[in-house]
């Protein structure tokens, strides 16, 4: 890289020449100055003096081999192109490894070329406005330049490039030659295009939100307004609903998902002797003032109806705060919301303890009304069978008798007309015996007293 051995007149050659002249004047200096007899103590010292300078100069050869060696090393690994171009015609001094890489020659072929002819495909350097020459503008302002290119790669493609063109001065202070460097910038530039359009894109979705915002915010704004009108409203209507509620002669319950109360109506103080404040606090309360023997029965009443829709009834005792017991009717079904999600359960809860108590008066005038109906059986039953027995055993008996004394007759005489009134009497009297059997059967039945009822009505039925 940037061999030494090339244009020494203006790099390596221009170095060696100050050295050969020092070195020559020392030996004129030295020829001029020994005495024209040598002495061999002055040749040893000459000769020392001379190998001293000549492994010196070796030792500097070696260093500046070494360096130019990490410079090349350097230069080659950095991935950017670099080119040492002469700014007297635009041809390539040197290059390195990822230029000659970049324009598909080697290093012998490419130095000599111009960069517009490798890197363009041109005869001329760049001179289009939009197409500014980096090397140009250099020698223009004395300064480095930057500008972005696009060049030719040795597919034939086309990259973007950024390039940096820094000037080497010569001792008047003119730039001889320029380091030339060139970082592919096509990914950056494709990024930034993305960037471009995706800035774009954003700018335009964010105005376009904007206006969405905007009227999300006035419909927003017309929303709170009816909302703060709905709310006004539902106090208004909550103000009603819970005077309705409040002033209920009943004792109304509303309870949550989880079993606490959400509203316990004024009226439980009346029925209970317990304020509504200490039904909200306490869930348990309710359960607590239940008669000890109606406990167990409410318990699976409200193990029957946690996940029923239907409405379920029961009645039970409390026990007032005051020690008194009073008969509850509760009624109670779900409550659900607007929307159809169900809040938990409302509850209605009478005081029935006047009706039960009237109830039990009403129980115990059936008891003894039935206990009445019994006997007025019984003494039926008995009169029944008495005239049962009357019949069988009086009126029976007799026509039996009339029908064999009617028989005998028939029997003791010739007359047709005594025979044939005869048999007119005992017809009748088989009739008479026949109704009075029926009577006495039906008035009280045989199978009654010898099977018992059940049988009796079997018998009856068949």
């Amino acid at each position: 890289m940037f061999d030494e051995t090339k244009n020494k007149d203006q790099t390596g050659l221009a170095d060696d020449i100050p050295k050969q002249a020092d070195l020559k004047s020392k030996e004129n200096s030295y020829h001029t100055q020994r005495p024209s007899t040598i002495h061999p103590h002055d040749l040893i010292k000459a000769n020392e003096q001379l190998l001293l300078e000549i492994n010196e100069r070796k030792s500097i050869e070696e260093e500046l081999k070494r360096s130019k060696q990490i410079c090349e090393t350097v230069l080659n690994a950095i991935p950017a192109t670099i080119s040492l171009i002469d700014t007297r015609d635009f041809t390539i001094i040197d290059a390195n490894k990822a230029f000659l890489d970049d324009v598909g020659m080697q290093r012998e072929d490419a130095i000599g070329k111009t960069c517009h002819k490798l890197t363009h495909r041109q005869a001329q350097p760049c001179d289009s406005p939009d197409h500014i020459c980096p090397i140009q503008q250099m020698m223009k302002t004395g300064l480095p330049s930057t500008v972005e290119h696009r060049h030719y790669k040795k597919d034939g493609g086309m990259i973007t490039l950024e390039i940096s063109a820094f000037p080497i001065k010569g001792p008047d202070g003119e730039a001889l030659q320029v380091v030339h460097v060139a970082q592919d910038i096509t990914e950056r530039k494709k990024t930034e295009e993305l960037l471009k359009k995706a800035q774009e894109n954003l700018e335009k979705r964010v105005t376009e939100r904007t206006a969405e915002l905007v009227a999300a915010n006035e419909q927003l704004q017309q929303e709170i307004n009816e909302r703060v009108r709905a709310e006004r409203d539902l106090r208004k209507s909550e103000e009603r609903f819970r005077t309705v509620a409040d002033f209920t002669y009943d004792w109304e319950i509303w309870r949550g998902l989880d079993g606490e109360f959400i509203y316990v109506s004024p009226s439980c103080e009346r029925i209970t002797g317990y304020q509504a404040d200490e039904f909200t606090q306490d869930a348990n309360l309710l359960l607590n003032i239940i008669h000890p023997d109606d406990r167990d029965d409410f318990r699976i009443h409200l193990r029957d109806i946690e996940r029923s829709s239907d409405i379920f009834h029961i009645r039970f005792r409390i026990i007032r705060r005051d020690g008194q017991v009073r008969w509850i009717s509760h009624y109670c079904q779900p409550v659900y919301g607007a929307d159809g999600t169900r809040l938990g359960r409302r509850s209605s809860n009478r005081d029935i303890s006047e009706r039960k108590e009237a109830e039990n008066e009403i129980l115990k005038y059936q008891e003894q009304l039935r206990l009445l109906n019994s006997k007025v059986s019984l003494t039926e039953e008995r009169e029944r069978r008495q005239i049962a027995l009357d019949l069988h055993d009086g009126i029976g008996q007799t026509l039996a008798i009339c029908q064999i004394s009617a028989q005998k007759l028939q029997q003791a005489t010739d007359s047709k007309t005594v025979i044939k009134a005869a048999d007119r009497i005992i017809s009748f009297i088989n009739t008479a015996i026949a109704d009075t059997r029926s009577l006495t059967f039906n008035l009280s039945p045989p199978a009654l007293y010898e099977l018992g009822l059940e049988a009796a009505l079997d018998e009856l039925a068949e």
